[in-house]
């Protein structure tokens, strides 16, 4: 999505990695279904007249498998469990990062909580995700006042770039 480019943008830029954002073009597509349709129809069809490389890249919390064919390279951020946010590239931004930017505005976070009881024992599930309006707001925010130690998860993306990037022998 649009937040996508603008926190990879400035991740690269406080992690001092802004280099390998001049050998790709970041491009958002709309989300997860649009970018199934786009990866099948170059999977599908032989349109290309210069091959590039292509890498298509889903948030942690979409079901989707690593896959390569010849130039296209569908990947998969990894999910960082141990955060409250479990969705969306947010996901890369630990908890630290999360209870800063809910203190500045408690808006850009929703908490859930969860009770009941399975088979006689109560239990009591918590779950935090970001608020579908204010999804720009905190980017916003986060890419004023972020600091290289809250954008550090973000390597992770830029392995994925590194090595697709490196790839000498294309897979056919």
């Amino acid at each position: 999505g649009e937040q996508d480019i603008k926190y990879i943008n400035k991740a690269a830029e406080l992690l001092e990695i802004s280099d390998i954002l001049y050998k790709i073009e970041l491009r958002q597509l709309g989300g997860y279904a649009n970018i199934d349709k786009v990866w099948n129809f170059y999977k599908n069809n032989n349109v290309e007249l210069i091959p590039t490389k292509k890498i298509f890249l889903y948030d942690c919390d979409i079901q989707r498998n690593d896959e390569d064919f010849g130039m296209l390279h569908k990947r998969i951020i990894p999910k960082f469990k141990e955060n409250k946010i479990q969705k969306g590239i947010e996901n890369l931004f630990n908890d630290n990062t999360i209870e800063k930017a809910k203190k500045h505005k408690s808006a850009f976070i929703d908490h859930y909580t969860q009770k009941g009881s399975r088979r006689g024992v109560e239990y009591e599930n918590h779950s935090h995700n970001i608020n579908e309006d204010e999804k720009t707001n905190l980017c916003d925010w986060l890419c004023e006042y972020g600091t290289k130690e809250d954008f550090i998860n973000f390597k992770a993306i830029f392995r994925i770039f590194e090595t697709i990037i490196n790839i000498e022998n294309i897979k056919h």
